[in-house]
């Protein structure tokens, strides 16, 4: 999301597009990498996991996070 300013001191924000697919694979895309995050999470906290498993776990967070554009 983005603001926008087509007058001064007039703002709004939201995403703008006439294109519903890409809107539905953004939502997509978050929700699979907010479920992500819960399960690493999850993973992370258990006392049994090693740490070649966590490694593993954030190369896949990170090629995940690229892939949504997010740094």
């Amino acid at each position: 999301m983005f603001p926008y300013s087509d007058e001064k001191n007039d703002y709004w924000s939201g995403i703008f597009t006439s294109r519903p697919t890409s809107k539905k694979f953004v939502k997509d895309g978050s929700a699979n990498l907010h479920a992500a995050n819960k399960l690493f999470a999850q993973k992370v906290l258990n006392n049994d996991t090693k740490d070649d498993e966590i490694k593993e776990m954030l190369k896949a967070k990170d090629s995940m996070l690229d892939a949504m554009g997010i740094f």
